[in-house]
């Protein structure tokens, strides 16, 4: 697939990927947002991961055992989501919802998941975010800019996309 013939990417992972384990389809694709300074940069905060076949389960994404491993997977190799995941999709938040524990109480999910995506952005996401940021000369306020919209994005949720 090339790249440069879009403007916004959505990497669709169908149930029989995750089934299979099968990463390889989606990491060649994040990888390839990697090509270069100007690619990296053409897909800041312009792409969305979503899960296809679903919809008939009863679980939420991240309540499901293979999702949740296939997840770790996706991030083990490519940790970069919070520089380019779309703040106005709910891609970004499945994602750290699969990293984060399930089957929490309201009280205990508001403490811990707090903690453990300070903890998951502190030690892997924001690392990531600065090492494209410094790659494709991006200063540390526009590295800053999206690490804040991030914060925004988990505490108040997607943001409504800008009007045509």
């Amino acid at each position: 697939m090339d790249l440069s013939d879009f403007d916004f990417l959505t990497v669709v992972i169908s149930r029989n990927e995750v089934e299979c384990g099968d990463t390889s389809g989606p990491i060649a694709t994040l990888k390839g947002l990697l090509q270069s300074p100007a690619r990296i940069q053409a897909f800041r905060t312009r792409v969305n991961v979503t899960f296809f076949g679903y919809d008939d389960s009863p679980e939420e994404l991240f309540e499901i055992p293979a999702v949740r491993n296939y997840v770790s997977e996706l991030d083990a190799a490519f940790p970069y989501w919070l520089y380019f995941m779309a703040r106005e999709y709910t891609g970004l938040q499945c994602l750290a919802l699969c990293i984060l524990p399930p089957f929490l109480t309201e009280e205990a999910r508001a403490r811990i998941h707090r903690e453990r995506l300070a903890d998951l952005m502190d030690r892997r996401w924001v690392p990531a975010l600065s090492h494209l940021c410094a790659a494709t000369g991006e200063s540390n306020a526009e590295a800053e800019a999206l690490v804040e919209s991030a914060l925004s994005y988990f505490m108040d949720g997607p943001t409504p996309p800008p009007p045509k």
